[in-house]
């Protein structure tokens, strides 16, 4: 299910006869779930993150270091 993010785009304009004066190429992403509170509360996930890892990483260091 994972899709390759788009990276390149390409245009292919076949008139001698055209002017193209300007160009703007726009995305807008429509996050779901997770990745929607991560990109909209950015403080507040990464607050909630470092409350449930920080926790599991200091019992992995206690049980390592006996």
């Amino acid at each position: 299910m994972y899709q390759e993010p788009v990276t390149d785009i390409f245009v292919e304009i076949q008139s001698r006869f055209i002017e193209i004066y300007s160009v703007k190429f726009s995305v807008y992403a429509q996050f779901s779930g997770l990745r929607y509170v991560m990109f909209h509360w950015p403080v507040l996930s990464a607050a909630f993150g470092m409350f449930f890892i920080f926790p599991c990483m200091e019992e992995d260091y206690v049980y390592y270091e006996s």
